[in-house]
């Protein structure tokens, strides 16, 4: 069954200065592989979650 997609976690500190660093500095990557990055780490981060328990 598909039910309503689970939220997504907050960013942590770690990935919102891996993504300004990305942004602000001239050698990094374009900025949509960068936000492709962040969603695509959240996303595989709310898949290895362990089920909500509903009791």
């Amino acid at each position: 069954m598909n039910s309503a997609p689970e939220p997504m976690p907050l960013r942590s500190l770690a990935e919102i200065r891996r993504v300004l660093a990305r942004l602000f500095i001239p050698a990094a990557n374009a900025i949509e592989h960068v936000l492709a990055w962040s969603a695509f780490r959240r996303l595989h981060q709310a898949r290895a979650r362990p089920p909500a328990r509903t009791w």
